[in-house]
């Protein structure tokens, strides 16, 4: 179901927004993710795609009803299949990935993420997460290119999503191929995994 938006500040924003979650066991954490993405007034889709879970993350989804659209896969097909398969479900001009195990997401993350893309700096947006002073990726720039907080015009995306299906767990690096580095812009953040 798409909702019309309204940003923090009054203003109709111009662009749709699908955000697309893939999920393959985080019971855990999946619940709380939806719940801040289903809140926020710049969101107006959630697409959840289950990716072979074996806990009870498909019952959690299930649980949010028509509020949500469900994508269910039996098998683990891979994170580029799963992105895939949700860009595909979407109505938005724009779509953006939040992996389903991110601990304290909130409003201000969605927001830092979209912003370079609704004042048009960016064709593509990196949300990274910002490690613990002595975390293995802690001043790793790889940590930043494998992020899994993403956001992009759809239109961009989709004469690649054949080949996005077939990399499995290297979609990152596949995704970064796609696009210069003048057209990425890259946003710290406080989500911690």
């Amino acid at each position: 179901m798409i909702r019309t938006s309204k940003s923090a500040n009054n203003k109709e924003k111009s662009k749709n927004v699908s955000v697309i979650v893939p999920i393959f066991n985080e019971e855990k954490t999946v619940e709380n993710i939806i719940k801040c993405l289903l809140t926020s007034p710049l969101v107006n889709e959630v697409i959840c795609v289950n990716d072979g879970s074996t806990d009870e993350s498909l019952k959690i989804l299930k649980e949010f009803g028509k509020k949500i659209k469900v994508v269910s896969f039996i098998k683990n097909y891979g994170k580029g299949h799963a992105l895939a398969e949700g860009i595909k479900k979407s109505q938005s001009e724009i779509v953006v990935f939040f992996d389903s195990d991110l601990i304290r997401f909130c409003h201000g993350h969605i927001e830092a993420i979209l912003d370079p893309i609704f004042k048009e700096k960016a064709r593509v947006v990196l949300g990274y997460s910002m490690p613990r002073k002595n975390h293995f990726f802690a001043s790793s720039p790889f940590s930043i290119n494998v992020t899994g907080q993403r956001a992009y015009y759809k239109e961009d995306l989709l004469p690649h999503l054949k080949q996005m299906t077939k990399t499995r767990y290297g979609v990152e690096i596949f995704l970064n191929s796609l696009f210069k580095k003048n057209q990425t812009s890259k946003i710290p953040n406080l989500i911690k995994h």
